[in-house]
């Protein structure tokens, strides 16, 4: 899915080739604009240099996990793996888990 930014926050042309999940939007978007953006606690400024790609997704019962190093599709209900690609399945699985875990967890709380 690709996005279009035009206006203010778009300093001069570029095409940008990026791994993220749509909640990164809002923490790149309001950082461009020089707007804090720390009550997104999940969305992550995607021009940071130190950012590390990757896309989570969530669906009854599951969850998949992309990385530019592999994917995976777990069903959790089955617990089994659906779907996976690269060396690193094992560990998106993991990542994944753990933050389906997290959000969870941050919905408790609030």
């Amino acid at each position: 899915i690709f996005m279009l930014w035009a206006g203010g926050a778009v300093s001069r042309p570029m095409n940008i080739d990026i791994l993220c999940n749509q909640v990164d939007i809002a923490a790149t978007l309001l950082n461009q604009l020089d707007i804090p953006h720390e009550e997104f606690s999940f969305s992550k400024n995607i021009l940071n240099p130190t950012y590390r790609p990757f896309a989570f997704y969530a669906f009854p019962n599951g969850l998949g996990m992309i990385s530019p190093e592999g994917n995976v599709i777990y069903d959790a209900g089955g617990k089994t793996i659906l779907e996976q690609s690269g060396q690193n399945a094992d560990s998106l699985l993991i990542k994944g888990k753990a933050y389906l875990q997290y959000l969870y967890h941050d919905i408790a709380k609030r």
